[in-house]
C-alpha cells in the first residue's frame, strides 16, 4: 500500500471494491470516491457525503476532471466488466488506471479481457495480492442492454445488472420466501437487501393495502428495484441503508433473504445484525421473517433477543425462520 503515495498530485477516482480497502481513502482524502456498494455508514453521512458518488452510472461531467482511476477488483467477473467498460467507455485516452485485488479474484486474467482497450503491467505483486498499471488505448462503447437480464415470475416482470442478487437467475430462496406467505398481512414492510425487488413487489401485488420499503447497501440494486417498481406499476419506498443504518421508523413485518457470503468468506455478521436489531424496528406484535441455508443455525440468537421463533418451512436446503416481538 506504500505505491499509493505516489498519487498526491493526481486527480483521482477511487472505485469497485472498495470497502475492503477503505482505510485508503483517509490517506488520499481530496480524493473522489465511486461507490456502487458500502458497508461503511460512515461514508454515506454528511462528513464524507460531498466526496462520494453512490450510484451505478456516474454522469459524464464526473469524468471530466480525473485523469486516473483506482479500481479494487470485484470477484464477480460480470460485475467486474459492467463497471469497468462504463469508466472505460466515459474517460479519456491515455488516462492511467490501476488495478488492485486478491490473486484468488482472477486479477491475472484482467489482461485477456480488456487487452483491447488497455495493456495492463504487473507492477506490485505479494502472495495475495497484485497491483496493474495500465493506460487507457482505446474507448469501448459501452451498450446497457448487453448486460440487462429479464425475467418473469409471478407474473412480475423483473430486469437486472451485475452485482444485483439473483441476476444468474431466479433464486430459490427467494422462490421459497414467496411461497411461505399463505395468511393476509397488514401494515408497513420492511425489505432488507431488496436486490430486484422481488419480494416487496409480490407482496404489494397479493396484498394491495400494505405499504413497502425496500432498502440495500448496493446501488445497482437500488436502481433495479426502483425501475421494477414502475414496470409493474408498484408504489413503494426505495433508498439506501446498510441493513439498519438509515432507518428511523417501525414495521409491522420485515423480512430478508440476505447473503450469506462475501467474497469466500461467511457473512455471518450481516445476518446476527438483522435478528439482534430487528426489535427495535418493529411494532408490538411485529414479525421478523427471514430465509436462510439449512446448514446456517441462529436458534441461540433469536431464543436470546426475541425469546422465541419457528421454522416457517423448510424446503430444499432452506429454512424460512419466523419471530414476533413479544413484549413492548
Amino acid at each position: 500500500m506504500q505505491y499509493f503515495k505516489k498519487f498526491k498530485n493526481k486527480k483521482i477516482i477511487l472505485s469497485g471494491n472498495i470497502q475492503d480497502e477503505i482505510f485508503l481513502y483517509l490517506k488520499i482524502k481530496k480524493k473522489k470516491m465511486h461507490l456502487q456498494k458500502c458497508y461503511n455508514n460512515e461514508i454515506i453521512n454528511n462528513k464524507f457525503k460531498k466526496k462520494i458518488c453512490f450510484r451505478i452510472f456516474p454522469r459524464k461531467e464526473f469524468f471530466f476532471q480525473y485523469n486516473t482511476l483506482i479500481f479494487f477488483l470485484i470477484k464477480d467477473k460480470k460485475e467486474l466488466i459492467f463497471q469497468l467498460m462504463y469508466f472505460l467507455s466515459n474517460m479519456n485516452i491515455k488516462n492511467e488506471i490501476f488495478i488492485i485485488g486478491k490473486n484468488n479474484f482472477g486479477i491475472n486474467s484482467l489482461n485477456n479481457i480488456f487487452k483491447e482497450w488497455i495493456i495492463l503491467k504487473k507492477i506490485k505483486y505479494k502472495k495475495k495480492c497484485t497491483l496493474y498499471y495500465g493506460r487507457i488505448q482505446k474507448k469501448p462503447i459501452f451498450i446497457l442492454k448487453k448486460y440487462l437480464k429479464k425475467y418473469n415470475v409471478f407474473n412480475i416482470n423483473i430486469i437486472t445488472l451485475p452485482g444485483v442478487f439473483g441476476y444468474k437467475k431466479f433464486d430459490l430462496g427467494s422462490k421459497i420466501m414467496i411461497s411461505s406467505f399463505k395468511k393476509k398481512i397488514t401494515g408497513k414492510i420492511l425489505d432488507i437487501g431488496s436486490g430486484s425487488g422481488i419480494l416487496s413487489i409480490f407482496l404489494k401485488k397479493k396484498f394491495k393495502n400494505i405499504k413497502i420499503t425496500l432498502i440495500d447497501n448496493n446501488s445497482t440494486a437500488l436502481l433495479c428495484s426502483k425501475y421494477n417498481l414502475k414496470i409493474n406499476k408498484i408504489s413503494g419506498c426505495v433508498y439506501y441503508s446498510n441493513i439498519f443504518s438509515h432507518i428511523n421508523e417501525k414495521f409491522n413485518l420485515i423480512i430478508s433473504n440476505p447473503p450469506t457470503h462475501y467474497g469466500n468468506y461467511n457473512n455471518l455478521n450481516i445476518i446476527y445484525k438483522i435478528i439482534k436489531k430487528s426489535k427495535k424496528y418493529l411494532y408490538k406484535n411485529g414479525e421478523l421473517r427471514i430465509i436462510l441455508h439449512s446448514n446456517i443455525s441462529c436458534k441461540q440468537i433469536f431464543i436470546k433477543y426475541f425469546g422465541n421463533y419457528k421454522i416457517l418451512k423448510k424446503k430444499q436446503h432452506y429454512n424460512i425462520y419466523q419471530t414476533f416481538k413479544k413484549n413492548i
